[in-house]
C-alpha cells in the first residue's frame, strides 16, 4: 500500500474543527492529511487528523515539509457524502493557479 500527503477540504462544523476556529463566512477549511492507496491507486483510507510537520533534526523537518508541499500539485480531496471514500473537489475555484475544476473519483477512476 502506498501513501502520500493530500489536501483535504472539510466542511466546517463546530464539533470537527481541528487546530482552527469556525469561520461562519466560509463553509470549508483545508488541511494536509496522509492518504493511503490500494494496489490500483485508489484512495483507500486517510488519517483522521491533519498531519503536522516534524522531525528529529532540522533536515528531517525540511524533508517532511517538502513532501507535504507536493500535496499542492494534486487535486484537492474531500470525503464523499457517505464518508466512506475520498472524491476530488469539483467546485473549487482556481485560486493562485491551483486546482481548477476537478472531476470526482469513483471506484473505476484511478487516482
Amino acid at each position: 500500500m502506498s501513501w502520500n500527503y493530500r489536501v483535504i477540504r472539510h466542511k466546517q462544523w463546530e464539533d470537527n474543527i481541528v487546530g482552527g476556529t469556525l469561520d461562519r463566512h466560509d463553509p470549508y477549511f483545508f488541511n494536509i492529511h496522509e492518504v493511503y492507496y490500494d494496489n490500483q491507486g485508489y484512495p483507500k483510507s486517510w488519517s483522521m487528523d491533519p498531519h503536522p510537520p516534524g522531525g528529529c533534526t532540522l533536515k528531517e523537518l525540511q524533508d517532511e515539509v517538502q513532501k507535504m508541499a507536493s500535496a499542492w500539485e494534486k487535486p484537492v480531496l474531500e470525503e464523499s457524502l457517505d464518508g466512506q471514500t475520498l472524491v476530488e473537489v469539483e467546485d473549487l475555484r482556481c485560486e493562485n493557479g491551483l486546482n481548477p475544476h476537478r472531476k470526482g473519483l469513483t471506484s473505476s477512476d484511478p487516482c
